[in-house]
């Protein structure tokens, strides 16, 4: 009996009689980008690949239209929180590399789509590597303003020469597969369709040698730089923390958050604050003039269970916003923009209530830091996202959407932008003037 394969939730482990084993990444839905719960399960697979007698090649792929997106960009934190987050991560990724600096046996990539980031620095860890001809290959650290990781500042230059590792790391150029199987970095360009049994068969081919002989003389290959590796891996880590957490990354990250928004709504170079404004009002929303849907109840941050239809008509217009995280950065501008403007909003007589995932707990935590004076709702399972049917960012992250609702508990506008924080309440007071200057019929 072999080593028991694991279950995981975002890796497929699959052996062949012959042993060689495929490790599939599998986030299809957010592009196989790296959280937490990825890279834990990528190390466990490595860790069990490395311990199975069974094993005798492995072969790393994808699911889906990418390989690997690299790491996943999550809404910027606070200070606190953004530190924690980058050292568990880096502290995984540090885990990671280690192992596969040491990896024995004979490690194959199967690129089957786009690769970014790590999903590019991992690749010179590998003894081959095979493209799909349409693949494409970025590591944007410097756009992100990150630094460079997976070993990449000594293999990229030892493997691609120091003009090409230049232009990646530092220049952030995209390759596509032909260009970097010219200079070697991949060794064979396969169509998508066959990609994985042509990898297969060559891997079962290798399988039939002498498995000793294979391991003794990547030990023979490896083993000099082995040492080395180690210490780059942790110089670059360290680097990466103090990077991940600086107000230069945070703000770059931004920064390419909102291109890609702007790209993906077709917006022109043009694309500014005030133009963004209008472009991410969502004038046709499915719930435009219609009944605010109450039929929910959420508990506030004191743990009071609340109704909503006890927060929308009754004569008084209504202010609902949903909000991706408390305390991160933007979330935290947002917020505190409803706080600052409170006192024109309860003059009106006008009803504001914020609502995200986040736990009770939480919700208590950051209303008394903020000293708000509205109700925090807590949708753990994003019931009322879906009744409202708030729009998600890029198809996939939580949303930033404002329903203004009149006093007769219609829906009358929807603003939905992720990046115009300020926005948001400068529009729920255009709408709360309007509604009390409206003629009484």
């Amino acid at each position: 009996m072999g080593k028991p394969i694991p279950t995981l939730k975002t890796f497929e482990i699959v052996v062949s009689p012959e042993g060689v084993a495929i490790l599939t990444l599998n986030r299809p839905e957010r592009a196989n980008s790296l959280n937490n719960e990825l890279l834990q399960d990528w190390i466990r697979s490595i860790e069990w690949a490395t311990e199975a007698e069974q094993v005798k090649v492995v072969v790393v792929t994808g699911k889906g239209n990418f390989f690997c997106s690299g790491l996943e960009l999550s809404e910027i934190s606070n200070e606190e929180e953004l530190k924690r987050i980058a050292e568990k991560r880096v502290n995984l990724f540090r885990q990671l590399v280690d192992l596969l600096i040491d990896f024995p046996k004979l490690l194959i990539a199967a690129v089957n789509g786009k690769a970014f980031g790590f999903g590019v620095t991992f690749l010179p860890h590998c003894d081959v590597v095979y493209s799909v001809p349409e693949a494409t290959f970025l590591t944007p650290f410097m756009q992100w303003a990150f630094c460079v990781e997976g070993c990449s500042s000594y293999l990229f230059p030892k493997y691609l020469g120091q003009s090409i590792a230049s232009e990646m790391l530092l220049m952030n150029k995209t390759y596509a597969a032909p260009e970097l199987a010219k200079v070697g970095f991949i060794s064979r360009l396969i169509p998508k369709d066959h990609l994985i049994q042509e990898t297969l068969k060559e891997a079962t081919r290798v399988s039939k040698f002498s498995f000793e002989a294979i391991i003794k003389s990547k030990e023979l290959i490896r083993r000099n730089e082995r040492e080395f590796l180690h210490k780059i891996n942790q110089r670059e880590n360290e680097l990466l923390i103090s990077r991940l957490v600086s107000e230069d990354s945070r703000q770059a990250v931004l920064k390419f958050l909102i291109s890609v928004i702007r790209n993906l709504s077709g917006l022109s170079d043009s694309f500014n604050k005030s133009f963004s404004n209008k472009m991410f009002s969502t004038v046709h929303h499915t719930l435009l003039n219609q009944p605010a849907p109450t039929n929910l109840a959420l508990k506030n941050q004191g743990g009071e269970l609340v109704e909503l239809k006890s927060l929308v008509g009754n004569g008084k217009p209504s202010v609902i916003f949903f909000y991706p995280k408390d305390e991160s950065y933007g979330c935290t501008k947002e917020v505190c923009s409803f706080r600052d403007s409170y006192s024109v909003f309860s003059d009106a007589g006008a009803t504001v209530v914020g609502i995200s995932s986040d736990p009770v707990d939480k919700h208590k935590q950051f209303s008394d830091s903020q000293r708000l004076q509205f109700p925090l709702l807590s949708d753990p399972n994003n019931e009322a996202r879906k009744l409202f049917n708030v729009p998600k960012t890029l198809g996939f992250l939580p949303g930033r959407a404002t329903f203004l609702i009149d006093k007769d508990g219609i829906i009358r506008d929807v603003f939905n932008s992720m990046m115009d924080f300020e926005g948001h309440v400068k529009k729920s007071l255009e709408f709360v003037k309007n509604q009390n200057t409206q003629p009484k019929m």
